[in-house]
């Protein structure tokens, strides 16, 4: 199932409260329509996670029966992950999910879209809006820059190797530069667990061309 860039229907327009936005997507190279705040925060899990490759929005459209009846239903993502594999997810809070009416229909979608070889997941609040993670992956976007050439990336990789590892404290005092460290750690020149608050005295490691951090989705 091949990533496009066209979606299978357009963004729901503002209703009712409804909130909607655009990310700009690195990953992606292009910006990402999202349809709630929820589905904004996930979209900071699919950036910054190692984990996924790409991903888009409303991907495709199924046709699928309830109770003897046609229905309509559009994933609100599609993620390729690193091992290539594909996932259509839908973003929902929870409390929604587990509504008799809402258990009926992904009961029905779910079955119709594993016999055509598509597994669906749920994200929740509980999953996506993890405080501390969430807050860093937003400390990383405020911080991002223009991607590290090959050659500047092994220039930082050099640069750094005798000094690690060390604590966060120790590497800002090193460059001089905190808002440098968070950059660095952007670019995966650099590593820590970041759904643990990072303070003075995290441990951060030296990267590689694969570091990452496969926990964060």
């Amino acid at each position: 199932m091949p990533l496009r860039h066209t979606r299978a229907r357009d963004p729901i327009s503002r209703s009712n409260g409804i909130m909607r936005g655009k990310f700009p997507s690195r990953k992606n190279a292009r910006m990402i329509h999202w349809e709630s705040l929820l589905e904004r925060d996930a979209v900071f899990l699919f950036e910054f996670s190692s984990g996924v490759r790409q991903f888009r929005e409303q991907p495709l459209t199924i046709n699928y029966a309830l109770e003897g009846k046609p229905r309509r239903y559009t994933p609100d993502f599609e993620l390729i992950l690193s091992d290539g594999s594909v996932e259509l997810v839908e973003v929902k809070p929870k409390e929604k999910l587990l509504l008799p009416e809402n258990s009926l229909r992904f009961t029905a979608i779910t079955r119709h879209l594993s016999l055509q070889g598509w597994p669906l997941i749920f994200l929740t609040e509980e999953s996506v809006r993890r405080p501390v993670l969430l807050d860093q992956l937003r400390q990383l976007f405020r911080y991002r820059q223009p991607v590290f050439s090959a050659t500047e990336r092994r220039r930082w990789l050099f640069k750094l190797g005798s000094h690690m590892p060390c604590t966060w404290g120790g590497l800002c005092a090193l460059l001089g530069s905190t808002s440098l460290c968070w950059c660095l750690l952007e670019q995966q020149v650099i590593c820590t667990d970041l759904r643990a608050r990072i303070t003075s005295d995290t441990v951060v490691t030296l990267g590689n061309e694969e570091s990452g951090d496969e926990m964060l989705f």
